[in-house]
């Protein structure tokens, strides 16, 4: 049975108590209660009655109830066989944003779903599709990519990028694909060495069985590449090849197809963890990172 509020504002007011055992054991209470006890500790520590020692206990609590919540989250969502992107990205997202809930995350996309639904003829040829899309995307949403290395973390942080229509590659790409598949369009990313991130259609139709020796791709379920630092240029398997030999890098089976939604999570955290390593105040976040990409790492 979950605390009432009466009890929770009784256990807040012990955490000055000058018996650290108190402290202690309410502090465990506290914790255990989970993200129900946020707002309370929220309005505790904005009262200017409140000692800076209990603030920073407050802070210090709401930051691990936060990390137990996403941690637990991500446990839960490498362990589901459901593994939707949306609601991995929630879970990361979440360390930034601690008041944003899933319903939240989701309506995010959702009069931009209903927008390309309008406007995209899903009976076109796949080529035509991704013309709309990057008229819709580009031109009408003004969605653009900040191509400056190694990105920031605000640029990386999916609520912000969607407010802002600009963000890293790898974030515009999620939102790319992420609505492409929320209207049935199927478009997935692959993990490359252009920015980290590339996105993949999908040849559902089985027309590369049809091109015979004119399939250039190196991967037959796929039909094309999309590029979206380059506002959604359409590729070829050989346009990936000639770009790894400018870089000296082998071809890996990896950068021609999909990637699962798990190992696009562990590149997107690998990017944040990047975009934070030379900022302090984001210290605590890359040892959070790290962890979750070890719990993602060690999916069976």
């Amino acid at each position: 049975m979950k605390t009432t509020n009466g009890k929770i504002a009784a256990l807040l007011e012990l955490l000055d108590d000058p018996n650290p055992e108190i402290v202690e054991k309410v502090w465990n209470e506290l914790s255990n209660e989970g993200e129900t006890v946020l707002p309370f500790l929220e309005e505790v520590m904005h009262n200017q009655r409140t000692s800076i020692e209990v603030i920073e206990l407050i802070q210090e609590l709401s930051n691990n109830i936060i990390w137990k919540t996403v941690c637990n989250g991500i446990k839960n969502w490498t362990a589901s066989s459901n593994k939707s992107l949306i609601d991995g990205l929630y879970w990361i997202n979440k360390l930034q944003y601690p008041s944003l809930d899933l319903a939240t995350m989701h309506s995010l996309f959702s009069d931009l779903k209903i927008e390309f639904w309008k406007n995209t003829d899903l009976k076109a040829t796949a080529f035509e599709q991704i013309h709309t899309f990057n008229t819709l995307f580009y031109n009408t949403f003004r969605f653009s990519t900040l191509n400056k290395q190694p990105s920031s973390p605000h640029s990386l942080l999916i609520p912000s990028v969607l407010e802002e229509r600009q963000g890293a590659p790898i974030s515009i790409g999620l939102i790319y694909s992420i609505i492409a598949q929320e209207i049935n369009i199927p478009i997935y990313g692959v993990r490359f060495p252009i920015n980290g991130f590339i996105l993949a259609y999908l040849d559902s139709k089985n027309i590369n069985s049809f091109l015979g020796e004119l399939n250039e791709n190196v991967f037959s379920g796929v039909l094309f590449y999309i590029s979206v630092h380059q506002k959604g240029r359409i590729m070829t398997s050989k346009h990936l090849i000639n770009y790894l030999k400018t870089i000296n890098q082998t071809e890996n089976q990896c950068y021609f197809e999909p990637a699962s939604n798990t190992d696009i999570l562990k590149e997107y955290l690998t990017q944040l963890t990047i975009s934070c390593l030379e900022k302090p105040a984001y210290a605590q976040k890359v040892n959070y990172f790290n962890e979750l990409l070890t719990i993602l790492s060690s999916e069976k």
